[in-house]
């Protein structure tokens, strides 16, 4: 889309505490700000994008979204087969199912926690924790949101707030929680403080260089008001340097696989890995990864900083 933006949409982003910090930072300009799209999928929110840095962020932060704070498409994988909706969802009429992603963080992370003493930030239902405890020193998780602290079934210490943390981790986790993040600088900055020295900050956050924002069906549904913003890897840098990390490596992770794309390049709808299952082909769908990996547009980016 990339339409010049009007003047009510100035004088909202001017009052935009993501703009403010993206903009101290050089990480967005006004000049270079264009209409990515509409509205977000829940709410008649304008999406932005910096067409020099290619950062996607919200026209506005000052609301709340009516979903329950976690990602639906965490459970995407496992309950759109059983016909779990966002309606279902938000009524509690079913039962959470182990996400997929938090079984692939810990295999890629198992070696580096072990004995280790981990804090999981925005821990939702709490599944990491639960996998990293049969391993780590001690797994503690933070989450803010009442109605998945009523979900959390395990024995682990659970705070709802940082400032009640006194405890100082190896490791902290925040598995797609910066991009929901408004003061995402002030957050990172106390964070910092909970670490060990020598400990490290892990990442994983939607990409803004998503191979699928190429098509327009797809921003209507991937775009979310609950996301403030979309970051780049140079972006996420930037902004961890400037908190007081150090990025050390940051990995192109693709969650979604090639016959889920699929759906999206023929039917420019979604569950694509429903509808075409067997069409799956593990070795074309690692040549597909690795292509897009290779390219920088996966969808997701896995960063790891130290202080």
């Amino acid at each position: 889309m990339n339409r010049n933006i009007d003047q009510l949409i100035k004088k909202k982003i001017k009052n935009n505490q993501v703009f403010k910090d993206l903009s101290k930072l050089g990480l967005v300009n006004l000049k270079n700000i264009r209409l990515f799209n509409n509205r977000t999928r829940d709410k008649r929110i304008p999406v932005l994008i910096d067409i020099k840095t290619k950062l996607i962020f919200l026209s506005e932060v000052n609301h709340t979204s009516k979903i329950i704070k976690k990602k639906i498409d965490q459970f995407e994988g496992k309950n759109f087969k059983n016909n779990i909706t966002v309606e279902k969802y938000k009524k509690k009429k079913f039962i959470l199912v182990t996400p997929n992603d938090d079984l692939r963080r810990y295999k890629y992370m198992k070696k580096y926690i072990k004995n280790k003493s981990v804090l999981d930030f925005g821990c939702g239902i709490g599944t990491f924790i639960k996998l990293s405890n049969k391993i780590t020193k001690e797994s503690h998780g933070l989450e803010i949101n009442k109605n998945l602290l009523l979900k959390l079934k395990n024995k682990s210490k659970i705070f709802s707030n940082i400032d009640q943390i006194n405890n100082k981790y190896d490791y902290i986790t925040m598995f797609h929680v910066l991009e929901h993040i408004p003061n995402s600088i002030e957050v990172l900055k106390k964070l910092k403080k909970l670490l060990k020295p020598k400990g490290k900050l892990i990442i994983e956050i939607p990409h803004a260089k998503d191979i699928l924002f190429n098509i327009n069906e797809f921003k209507n549904f991937s775009l979310w008001s609950e996301h403030l913003v979309l970051h780049t890897e140079k972006s996420v840098e930037k902004i961890l340097k400037y908190s007081g990390y150090k990025v050390i490596n940051t990995k192109y992770i693709q969650r979604y696989n090639f016959i889920n794309h699929l759906g999206w390049f023929l039917r420019e709808k979604p569950q694509g890995h429903i509808f075409f299952k067997n069409f799956y082909n593990e070795k074309i769908n690692k040549k597909y990864v690795h292509y897009l990996s290779k390219n920088k547009i996966t969808d997701t980016l896995f960063i790891t900083a130290r202080v």
